[in-house]
């Protein structure tokens, strides 16, 4: 099957155009894709970039990018209030695994073995990931939305965002804003990419799609909600911009749906490149998905000869300094970072005992600790017990010195701590460690 929803992009430059009923994905290929997104200018390279509903862009500058335009039906389908929220790549933490998704997608409609059990799969996981890592309450952004950075512009935008109720016309927000109605036509077409007129209708017809599709209002009544002149026009106007009526769109599935767009017809090389960038961005991703990411604040920059190690238990750290067949590890130059991913109470009972020889291991090999935490408590034991217990072992060794011990880390774990509490235990240590 082929997927409406889903294209490659490679002309140099397309027209404004605003996202509704849905989101826009774009992932750039090959190449930085240079996006207007309403009036900032924005690079992508090597990166995700998401277009929310009702939002307007430009593309001003592109080589090769991946283009995917998600319904608002997927989000539903899956139990999601899509309207609720805004969406942004910077909060995505599974990064890798949406992008190989988006990627074997592609790949996938390219090669032609794209079945419908297989779209669904990859469109699933895509919505699960945004969903729940990339969501703003939407409520919490209009209270911190400031038009006034965009003056004469941002005054107009205010204006019309809200009153979309009212049947806005320049005549208007000329007399309401004090500025001639040429102005405001130019400011517009100049610094938006569209005229007046295709904003304000462009703007209603987005919003009301949720009121549309989620509520149980007459066409009639959505027409009024927005400030339609009439059910008529709203109906002219929504299948001029959608290609259906109202009443026509409502009975769409998501599989029907995509997004109005210029595409281009590929020749067999053009295609045979994709692939093999597709291919090689996925070879990379399966690399990074197997690699450690430590947080190395407080231990000395990483070098390219870094060693990571993974502790799981006691006994396999045991196993680390007892067998003899592990000592060339601590022997040459390299930083070696032992990353324990033990229980903190675990590691506790046993830190002191001197039939493991804990703390003489870690003093004379050149060892770098970095200790797993999933929740304050964890925080509070290394803090105020493990660091306790070898406060009082280095008093009991004179011959060792506390200045020569390397250095220790914290990883956070994001998944079972909230940021705001990651925060909090950061400043925490920083404290301890200043006193």
């Amino acid at each position: 099957m082929k997927a409406q929803c889903l294209n490659i992009i490679s002309m140099d430059n397309y027209p404004t155009k605003r996202v509704a009923d849905g989101l826009l994905l774009i992932l750039p290929l090959k190449g930085i894709t240079e996006i207007q997104h309403f009036i900032t200018d924005i690079k992508v390279e090597n990166d995700l970039f998401i277009i929310n509903n009702s939002e307007i862009f430009t593309i001003k500058r592109n080589e090769k990018a991946i283009k995917l335009y998600i319904a608002s039906d997927w989000f539903y389908d899956r139990g999601y209030d899509f309207f609720a929220y805004q969406y942004t790549s910077n909060l995505i933490q599974s990064s890798n695994a949406l992008f190989q998704s988006i990627l074997s997608l592609t790949q996938r409609q390219l090669n032609q073995t794209l079945t419908k059990v297989l779209f669904e799969s990859y469109m699933n996981n895509i919505v699960d990931i945004i969903a729940s890592e990339a969501k703003v309450d939407i409520k919490y952004l209009k209270q911190q939305t400031d038009y006034s950075f965009y003056g004469i512009t941002g005054e107009m935008l205010d204006y019309v965002n809200n009153h979309l109720d009212k049947k806005l016309t320049l005549k208007e927000i000329a007399n309401k804003l004090f500025i001639s109605q040429s102005n405001i036509s130019s400011q517009f077409y100049n610094t938006l990419g569209m005229s007046f007129k295709t904003y304000i209708d462009t703007l209603k017809l987005s919003t009301s799609i949720s009121t549309l599709l989620t509520g149980k209002s007459t066409i009639s009544e959505v027409s009024d909600q927005y400030g339609f002149s009439s059910s008529a026009s709203y109906s002219k106007k929504f299948k001029h911009y959608f290609g259906h009526s109202p009443k026509d769109y409502r009975m769409l599935s998501k599989l029907d749906k995509s997004f109005p767009f210029t595409t281009e017809d590929y020749t067999a090389s053009s295609i045979v490149e994709i692939q093999n960038i597709i291919t090689e961005r996925l070879n990379k991703l399966n690399v990074q998905n197997n690699y450690i990411c430590i947080d190395l604040q407080h231990i000395n920059e990483s070098t390219n000869d870094t060693i990571v190690i993974q502790i799981h238990n006691i006994k396999e750290f045991h196993n680390l300094f007892a067998n003899k067949s592990m000592s060339y590890l601590f022997e040459g130059t390299q930083k070696v970072v032992v990353y324990c991913m033990i229980d903190p109470r675990k590691l506790q009972e046993t830190f002191m005992d001197e039939a493991y020889g804990f703390i003489n291991f870690v003093y004379h090999a050149n060892v770098n600790l970095a200790f797993q935490i999933t929740n304050s408590d964890d925080v509070n034991i290394y803090i105020d017990q493990i660091y306790s217990q070898y406060q009082t072992y280095l008093q009991a060794h004179p011959e060792l010195s506390e200045k020569h011990m390397h250095s220790v880390s914290y990883i956070f774990n994001a998944e079972t701590m909230p940021i705001k509490e990651i925060y909090r235990n950061i400043i925490k240590i920083q404290q301890y460690r200043e006193h």
